[in-house]
């Protein structure tokens, strides 16, 4: 089986980590500075009956690469990992809204910070 998505904003991304949130698809589209310094990191949401856009979560760092790198949905929230920032990006999922960063403890030396989102219940680990 195979899907093909409309891109809302048409250009050659590198899509990266796919997601789900309740019934919707969400699909990241990473800002990788040495493949596509013109483009800003962004996750898009897509209907999961019709695949058609719904929303779109941009990148709120996009000085660094790296966005959405690890990537989940969950409880009302889009969580993307922000690899370039050593930090995870907190989104509500209905209004597209960012609400929160969580800053790696102790500056993420081994840069593995958000590699790895984990819900349960109303909670997600880190």
């Amino acid at each position: 089986y195979q899907l093909a998505l409309d891109d809302p904003t048409p250009n050659d991304f590198h899509f990266g980590p796919i997601a789900v949130l309740g019934s919707d698809l969400l699909v990241a589209a990473e800002a990788f500075r040495d493949l596509y310094p013109s483009e800003v990191g962004r996750i898009d949401r897509y209907d999961g009956a019709t695949f058609a856009p719904v929303r779109t979560f941009f990148d709120p760092t996009p000085e660094t690469s790296g966005f959405a790198t690890t990537l989940l949905g969950h409880a009302g929230k889009v969580l993307a990992r922000d690899a370039g920032s050593h930090g995870v990006e907190g989104f509500d999922a209905a209004t597209g809204a960012h609400v929160h960063t969580l800053a790696a403890p102790g500056g993420d030396p081994q840069g593995a910070f958000g590699a790895l989102l984990v819900p349960f219940g109303d909670h997600v680990g880190v």
